[in-house]
Formats: C-alpha cells, sequence, structure tokens
C-alpha cells in the first residue's frame, strides 16, 4: 500500500520530468528506504512517443552472475 501511495504521489512527476530523471530519481528513493543489494527501475513513459528506461543499482562487490544472466 505504501508504495501504491508513492507512486500516486509522484504521478505528476512522471508526466512533467524527463523519463530518465524520474527513473532515476525513483531508483534512489528506493535505495535510501531499503538498502536494497541490486535494484532494478523500468518507467514508460506513454506520450506522443513511448520511451522506456531502465535504471539499476547495486551494492559495491556485489555479484550474482544466475540473476543478472537474465537481464
Amino acid at each position: 500500500d505504501s508504495f501504491r501511495d508513492y507512486l500516486q504521489l509522484r504521478e505528476r512527476d512522471a508526466r512533467e520530468t524527463l523519463p530518465e530523471a524520474f527513473a532515476s530519481s525513483v531508483a534512489e528513493d528506493i535505495a535510501n528506504e531499503i538498502v536494497p543489494k541490486w535494484l532494478q527501475v523500468t518507467f514508460t513513459a506513454k506520450g506522443a512517443l513511448r520511451h522506456t528506461v531502465t535504471v539499476e543499482d547495486r551494492q559495491p562487490g556485489w555479484d550474482h552472475p544466475a540473476l543478472l544472466r537474465g537481464l
């Protein structure tokens, strides 16, 4: 529920911000809250042109070949 609320609050930003900046901002917010070993955020801006951005972040030294092979 909390994540859904967060996305609803960020809905205006998603429409008014460059897709790259929005995806990076969401990834940064998530990383600051839960400190994951690895995260990936994919955002698709829908408008005249459909634009998809994927942002990835991982902790230094983290490696998981089986997971990363699928990307």
